[in-house]
């Protein structure tokens, strides 16, 4: 059996919900959307951390507020079916904490999973549980009784039903949350921060006085708390709650500190809709003013944010007491994140992105709206805030002949992080088969090499058939369902990913089958293609000379060892009949040898190779010139075989080499990520009917070869770009 090993470096955790890829045979999970399945191993390290204190510029969290005694681990399979639990571990106990010095984070451990099955996961931990959390029934894909999966857990009720109950003790330990989106399967560490669950109340007294002068509190009592918390829920009213009062009193009878610190944590409250009373925390206060007893009752604030402190500060107008209630602006915490935020710097290919560039997502503790701003001049990118997250893009190819700079900063009041964007020149490019190749995919800011293969930075961006339009190798993106009145120009100017309808395999249903174009740019017109001036999409007789051939039936598995001349090889747009001997091994070795042209002076060898490592898995063709000599010596499928590894493995000069990413794609009806760091998929620019060629790459079903009509051009793929010659 298959399996997926995922390295959990755990930190302070509560609940953390993120991505990842994987791989297995289990049951009849096929029957839960085969095509996302995926199904290479992977392995990824998931660093889980605590902040050591409620703000990086502000005091130590406590030992209470940092402890973890036990959290629960709970993994999702997500498929077009349904995201199903698939893993689940309670009661774990967290190794010894360690911390981090360059952000004051604790460490507390590592931990080693084997899942299953492949394909995208949902993985959520939740820490401190004890009987404050309320799960619902938890089936596993392992516990199953159904034959169609029906008792088992699915997400979506999973974060519907998850509540964590109201502690009136207010002791440690807390229960805190946090989440993370991971795209990629191939990610060598993955660092999550998690933030608590609770809001913390500072009072300060600020006409702090004695029993008969001024302002002297003598208790503190939280009223009005919902007794469960629906952290998934941003709105109180979308959930019945039975409300409870903390009855303790929270101060010491007599305190006449100026400030009160440290005394009350407050269950996360979110807003409601109306922000009526019957939803709304208050703090009622009693103590004596000038010598008279009194009590006041003030409303928190609407919603009361999980990790923020706040200041509670009381004050005298006349003979009244007031308060005010806002977050720690004074010591507010603003800090800035991102799947392509490195050292607060982002790196941008040669290729524009108008439409999704990098996502920067922000943590913070106080109030206000988020702002940007630029630091020059410059027009060639833009910035944009959004709901949660600031959108960062490349509005135009870089044509400078140089790298180019930039920076703008993003803040809240007078909390601002600087972020320096880079946008790449021109990538060089490769020779291979007398073509001259970029040396990476689209939109890619690394190289396709060795070193690199497998880094999610490889992929580039996706594009669905005969649109220019990328599409982000991370995240989500909006989508439209096909329809016939959008034009090939409205096309160019949406941002959404046009998903085809039921009866469609193309985005673009404004014609007949009978009228559907043959090339990419017999459907831009003259918008063109994605690829830098002088560069073209290859076409599909381009992808045939390094490829086997589509007529090449079985010759296309890494399966067996055997050996084939297929006639009738089209390798240009002469003609020309060519026969090519092609030489297989067995599955494990993962080997296609090929001469093609063969008996003729053109002649040359390939080696297609699926390489398998710890960090993912790649193709890899190798070439050599040949001449009408050259051939794959022996009589048998065992004798070609070793001939065809003798002459590469000897080969010390000429040997020409080009790599190609399991990158995956996005799906063609949900516009959902598939397959990253398991499948290869990569348009040409020649179609037939509603579908188009390009190479597929299935390492696991033993497949390279060239699909001629499977591909339907609503799927977003990646493009690799050959030199006009």
């Amino acid at each position: 059996m298959k399996i997926i090993k995922i390295n959990i470096t755990c930190l302070v955790a509560l609940l953390s919900v993120l991505f990842i890829g994987c791989e297995v045979d289990y049951k009849d999970i096929d029957t839960l959307g085969k095509a996302d399945s995926g199904a290479s191993e992977v392995s990824i390290n998931l660093d889980l951390f605590v902040a050591g204190s409620w703000t990086p510029d502000q005091v130590a969290a406590s030992a209470g507020e940092l402890k973890v005694e036990k959290y629960d681990l709970f993994i999702f399979k997500v498929s077009s079916d349904g995201n199903y639990l698939e893993y689940k571990e309670m009661n774990i106990t967290p190794d010894a904490s360690e911390m981090v010095p360059y952000n004051q984070s604790i460490k507390i451990g590592n931990r080693n999973i084997v899942l299953p099955t492949g394909g995208t996961k949902r993985v959520v931990v939740i820490a401190n549980a004890n009987d404050k959390v309320s799960y619902p029934v938890l089936c596993s894909l392992a516990e199953s009784t159904k034959s169609d999966f029906s008792d088992v857990t699915v997400y979506d009720k999973f974060i519907n039903d998850f509540s964590i109950k109201a502690d009136k003790q207010q002791t440690s330990p807390f229960v805190m949350m946090g989440n993370a989106l991971i795209a990629n399967a191939d990610m060598e560490n993955v660092g999550i921060t998690l933030a608590p669950q609770y809001a913390k109340i500072n009072i300060k007294n600020k006409a702090a006085g004695s029993e008969t002068n001024g302002l002297f509190i003598s208790s503190v009592q939280l009223k009005n708390v919902p007794e469960s918390a629906y952290p998934f829920i941003n709105d109180y009213s979308k959930k019945t709650s039975r409300f409870v009062n903390y009855e303790v009193n929270m101060l010491d009878n007599g305190a006449l500190e100026e400030m009160i610190p440290d005394k009350l944590y407050l269950l996360y409250t979110p807003g409601t809709s109306s922000a009526s009373a019957d939803y709304r925390v208050t703090v009622l206060i009693k103590g004596k003013k000038n010598g008279v007893d009194f009590e006041k009752e003030f409303p928190c604030s609407n919603p009361m944010y999980p990790g923020y402190l706040f200041n509670m500060i009381l004050s005298l107008s006349g003979n009244e007491v007031e308060a005010e209630f806002v977050p720690n602006w004074s010591d507010g915490n603003f800090s800035i994140s991102g799947v392509h935020l490195k050292n607060n710097k982002m790196t941008f290919p040669f290729t524009a992105d108008k439409f999704w560039g990098y996502e920067i997502f922000w943590a913070t503790n106080m109030a206000g709206a988020v702002s940007v701003e630029k630091q020059g001049n410059e027009s060639w990118y833009s910035i944009t805030v959004e709901e949660n997250l600031v959108r960062v893009c490349c509005l135009e190819d870089n044509t400078t002949g140089r790298e180019r700079t930039a920076s703008f900063t993003i803040g809240l009041g007078k909390k601002k992080e600087t972020v320096e964007i880079v946008q790449q020149l021109m990538p060089s490019t490769i020779t291979f088969n007398g073509m001259e190749w970029l040396d990476r995919n689209l939109g890619a800011i690394l190289p396709l090499t060795e070193e690199n293969i497998t880094h999610s930075d490889t992929y580039g961006y996706y594009y669905q058939w005969g649109r220019n339009v990328p599409f982000p190798t991370f995240g989500t993106v909006g989508i439209v369902v096909s329809d016939p009145g959008i034009t090939i120009q409205q096309a160019h100017g949406m941002k959404e990913f046009i998903v085809s309808s039921s009866s469609s395999t193309d985005w673009y249903t404004a014609v007949s089958v009978a009228d559907k174009t043959t090339t990419w740019e017999d459907r831009t017109g003259s918008l063109g293609n994605p690829c830098p001036e002088g560069y073209h999409v290859p076409s599909y007789r381009e992808y045939q000379t390094i490829l086997p051939y589509k007529n090449s039936a079985g010759i296309g598995n890494f399966s067996n060892v055997d050996f084939k001349i297929n006639s009738a090889e089209i390798l240009d747009d002469t003609g020309t009949l060519y026969d090519a001997l092609y030489v297989t091994s067995a599955k494990d070795e993962a080997t296609i040898y090929a001469i093609k042209k063969y008996k003729t002076d053109g002649a040359y060898y390939l080696r297609l190779r699926r390489i398998k490592t710890d960090s993912g898995i790649y193709l890899r063709i190798d070439r050599l010139s040949g001449n009408a000599q050259s051939d794959f010596v022996g009589e048998s499928a065992d004798a070609k075989l070793s001939s065809a590894s003798a002459i590469f493995n000897s080969a010390t000069t000429g040997m020409e080499t080009i790599y190609f990413p399991a990158a995956g794609r996005r799906n063609n009806k949900t516009g959902e990520l598939v397959n990253q760091g398991i499948n290869l998929y990569s348009w040409a620019a020649t179609c037939w009917d509603v579908s188009s060629s390009g190479i597929y790459f299935d390492p696991l079903d033993g497949n390279t070869r060239i699909y001629c009509i499977a591909q339907a051009r609503s799927f977003a793929q990646t493009v690799r770009c050959i030199k006009n010659y």
